[in-house]
């Protein structure tokens, strides 16, 4: 259950239709719930792990680098880490992309988050620690995380030049 879609398709058979959600919700009670990020939604999330490695370390040095990020919706993860949760302009792709050497991962078009109050097989649940409207993602970290090297200017800072990066199109 950890994670683990309960359809074939995972949060691309997403729906807004009230009967097939609470057909869902019937058969499976105790599921997480799963929000697609990007286009899709018109939210993006910068993840930032702690199980490995301090990513906020990492959200340190990209803040010295491309200006402080608004405050805006956040939930802690069941890790430690959290989901800074940002609006994201109509029409603008943002790929969602994975940096696991420098625990900042960005959850845009073709991913998805885990929301608020889910809570996996062991009574850990995401919560909800900033309730804030959801401020715009800056133009900075928007042309940042489109750009191609993107990976590599995170790694740069940890010298991980042979880490491979892990594109997460679902």
């Amino acid at each position: 259950r950890y994670k683990a879609p309960l359809t074939r398709n995972g949060f691309k058979d997403a729906s807004t239709n009230d009967a097939k959600i609470i057909k869902w919700w019937e058969e499976n009670p105790s599921a997480m719930i799963g929000v697609a990020t990007g286009q899709v939604s018109g939210v993006v999330a910068i993840d930032i792990d702690v199980k490995n490695i301090n990513g906020y370390e990492s959200l340190e040095k990209l803040q010295e680098e491309l200006g402080e990020l608004p405050e805006t919706f956040t939930v802690k993860t069941i890790s430690g880490g959290v989901h800074l949760c940002f609006k994201v302009p109509e029409g603008v792709e943002i790929p969602c992309s994975a940096h696991p050497k420098t625990g900042i991962d960005f959850r845009g078009d073709g991913g998805y988050i885990v929301y608020a109050d889910s809570e996996n097989t062991e009574g850990a649940r995401y919560t909800v620690i900033k309730h804030l409207p959801m401020a715009q993602l800056p133009k900075a970290y928007i042309n940042f995380f489109q750009s191609q090297h993107a990976t590599y200017a995170i790694r740069s800072w940890y010298e991980f030049q042979n880490e491979a990066t892990i594109h997460c199109d679902f």
